[in-house]
């Protein structure tokens, strides 16, 4: 196992530690997010969405993910829409790659379907939820380029915004400020930020609360936008099942 650095060691702790992160399995929480992102792909925004992520793999689901009440699944090389029934009614494999290349990768540039945003959003709640559990991925490679801020290069395998990311930790409590990366998906010049304005806490255990303003990294200006995770919380390490454990605002 890679020996963490300090900075890697502080976040960790500051997150419940690692036996949290090694012993539970999925992360349980109620989200309402609006911003950019949306706006620009012509997507509904989430209200109240709850989201169930598994920590070890990139598997996330979606209840509900539009008005008829389906919901998501998001996995690293597959999305689909499932009805309340367990029946698929649509399913798309190796989705990233459609962002990119051919007429699938123009439409893209112009607009998402609810599938690509199962994926969009798939990719980021896994890793914003699992951020100190990905500490400990022997597939990543962390590094510190200063006190209290790291740098993490992770693999193809991975979904994630992108191969290079920066993460700014607030250098008194070791909790992040701030996540520097570029969303490849959206584009090139999707050069942007989470600036982590407060935390919340669900028994003990802190978590990026409703303030997390995403901003040109370019610019640097924040740029308004809403973010909310009324709950989060784990099973496994804490005894009890992530649905029941669950609590609604």
């Amino acid at each position: 196992m890679t020996k963490l650095t300090g900075t890697a060691q502080k976040m960790l702790d500051a997150y419940g530690g690692e036996d949290l992160w090694r012993n539970s399995t999925k992360i349980d929480a109620l989200v309402s997010v609006n911003g950019w992102a949306f706006r620009l792909k012509r997507q509904r925004p989430f209200r109240e969405v709850q989201v169930v992520s598994q920590i070890a793999n990139p598997v996330v689901d979606f209840k509900p993910i539009d008005r008829s009440h389906n919901f998501g699944v998001f996995t690293a090389n597959e999305t689909r829409i499932v009805q309340g029934d367990g029946q698929i009614r649509v399913r798309r494999a190796e989705p990233r790659a459609q962002f990119f290349y051919g007429v699938a990768g123009l439409r893209r540039k112009l607009w998402w379907d609810r599938l690509d945003m199962v994926y969009f959003a798939g990719y980021a709640f896994w890793n914003y939820f699992t951020l100190p559990a990905l500490l400990l991925r022997e597939d990543i490679y962390w590094r510190e380029l200063s006190p209290n801020v790291l740098a993490a290069t992770f693999p193809d395998s991975l979904p994630t915004h992108c191969r290079e990311q920066v993460f700014h930790l607030d250098p008194n409590t070791g909790l992040l400020r701030q996540h520097d990366y570029v969303a490849d998906v959206i584009g090139r010049r999707a050069v942007a930020a989470h600036v982590i304005q407060e935390h919340g806490e669900w028994k003990g255990l802190p978590y990026p609360a409703p303030a997390s303003s995403p901003r040109d990294a370019r610019t640097g200006p924040p740029r308004r936008a809403r973010c909310s995770s009324t709950s989060r919380c784990m099973n496994g390490a804490l005894g009890r099942d992530a649905r029941q454990a669950w609590p609604k605002a």
